[in-house]
């Protein structure tokens, strides 16, 4: 291709970058005097700009390809052609297939650093991870100091070729490091909280959510998200891993993005060439980068957690209550229940009065008319015109249990519950006279 290098110079990215200055540029006028510093500005103030929005907007991981893959019958690992983001900013650019012999490339290991424990035959785990790297190129007559006489020049590189670095590395792929937005995360159920004060604040708010009706979940979470991204942005902040260095990035200049593990590798020598007898690639460990046209459709997907189809619910729900006569109150539900779960214990009654307030009302039974029907029937007559609350237990020690042992789960029409928790459902009634 046009761009590939013919004679190059690969140095450290710091020195190829510079310092970098996305808030600092020219400013043309008519006539100006533009030299090498000024063409050095102008391209530093573009890159940091890009890997400004690339790193902290988009972070890093794999935009396409970069597929690894074992050649058992070369002894191979190969990685082909692709496009990724590094924690930096900076695009790496695989244009052609990378290939190393494994059995090669486990003797010089072996002779590297003999404490690895590495051996021919024996099975071993490496990963495979990318880093940028650029090359200088085009060497071109060039005045080596500035205002030199004829004869005192020589040759300079006049392009940059950026690349990758590609390795393969002893032993599994780091994890992934502590996830940002650690909040909400934990408020939209993708990881457990932990001793974080704000963590364990969107846990709670998070079941607050989800004991809400679906139509109220949204705004609901709309506010919480708002509530909470403050907090887990504050804590962003670019790399400090060397204090000489001011960095403007969340990752440092060599930064590495992992592509792949490969696990149980055996190499053996056949004749006069390397084979390889196993090795399996797993791709899990790779971030990943998806574009924002395809994240706009994915979300029109199903919704997965945060509410309860109703469908689903294992436990029973009471449909209907009524005061049936001056002693019975009748419950209703939509499933069979576990007959030693219906108890007074279960259950609690009390009246109310303008001038005594609250009374509790004994019970004297309750019993199943039919598997889905409740009597709960009460020791004394109520008054032609008492106010009467009744509790049915789907919570605390005795709660009344379905047919599969799943908790009362409140009314119909009432709240949808968090998986496996019960619901008290509450009938509260003027008798008619």
């Amino acid at each position: 291709m046009s761009d590939t290098p013919d004679m190059t110079s690969c140095t450290p990215s710091e020195a190829r970058d510079g310092a970098l200055s996305p808030f600092f540029s020219l400013s043309y006028h008519f006539g100006m005097l533009l030299g090498v510093d000024d063409f050095a500005t102008e391209q530093s103030y573009h890159r940091g700009k890009m890997r400004l929005h690339n790193s902290w907007l988009h972070g890093a991981g794999v935009v396409w390809g970069f597929n690894v893959l074992v050649d058992k019958e070369r002894g191979e690992v190969r990685v082909k052609p692709g496009l990724a983001l590094d924690g930096a900013g900076r695009e790496l650019h695989l244009e052609g297939d990378a290939c190393v012999n494994v059995g090669e490339w486990l003797q010089a290991q072996i002779k590297k650093d003999p404490s690895l424990k590495l051996a021919v035959g024996t099975p071993f785990d490496a990963h495979v991870e990318v880093r940028f790297n650029a090359c200088a190129t085009r060497q071109v007559p060039a005045l080596l100091e500035p205002c030199a006489g004829a004869g005192s020049g020589g040759t300079a590189y006049s392009r940059v070729f950026e690349t990758v670095d590609l390795r393969l590395v002893p032993g599994r792929a780091p994890r992934r490091p502590f996830p940002q937005y650690r909040a909400l995360r934990v408020l939209f159920g993708l990881q457990k909280p932990g001793d974080d004060v704000f963590e364990k604040q969107a846990a709670t708010r998070r079941l607050e959510i989800m004991r809400l009706t679906p139509e109220n979940q949204p705004e609901a979470y709309l506010e919480a998200l708002r509530r909470f991204a403050p907090t887990d942005e504050i804590e962003l902040h670019p790399d400090d891993s060397d204090p000489k260095r001011l960095s403007l990035f969340p990752a440092p200049d060599d930064t590495a993005v992992m592509l792949a593990n490969i696990e149980g590798l055996t190499v053996k020598k056949v004749d006069d060439h390397w084979s390889l007898t196993a090795g399996r690639v797993d791709i899990a460990v790779r971030p990943v980068l998806i574009p924002t046209a395809i994240i706009q459709e994915l979300l029109c997907g199903p919704v997965f957690g945060g509410s309860v189809d109703p469908r689903n619910l294992t436990g029973p729900r009471v449909t209907s209550a009524e005061i049936t006569d001056d002693r019975t109150i009748t419950l209703h539900l939509d499933r069979k229940l576990k007959t030693a779960s219906v108890q007074p214990e279960a259950f609690s009654v009390t009246t109310f009065d303008d001038g005594q307030g609250w009374s509790d009302v004994a019970i004297d039974q309750v019993k199943l008319n039919d598997p889905t029907t409740i009597a709960v029937t009460l020791k004394t007559a109520l008054a032609a015109d008492a106010r009467v609350r009744l509790i049915a237990r789907g919570t605390g020690p005795k709660p009344i249990l379905g047919e599969d042992y799943a908790p009362l789960l409140g009314s119909a029409k009432g709240p949808f519950p968090i998986p496996n928790d019960g619901i008290d459902f509450v009938f509260n009634q003027k008798r008619s006279k």
